[in-house]
């Protein structure tokens, strides 16, 4: 609990910070992680798989 409080301040005095990492966050998923890209990935596992 103790460690939850401590990181609900941190984000609450490091606006700026959160923001960049909202940002990057967003970055990283629409690289890695959007439907199209997990549909393609699943597609070559099942191939790997068949083959």
């Amino acid at each position: 609990m103790q460690s939850w409080v401590e990181a609900l301040r941190w984000s609450g005095n490091h606006l700026m910070q959160m923001e960049k990492m909202g940002k990057k966050a967003r970055q990283v998923y629409q690289q890695k992680y959007t439907p199209e890209i997990n549909y393609q990935q699943m597609m070559n596992i099942y191939q790997t798989i068949l083959k």
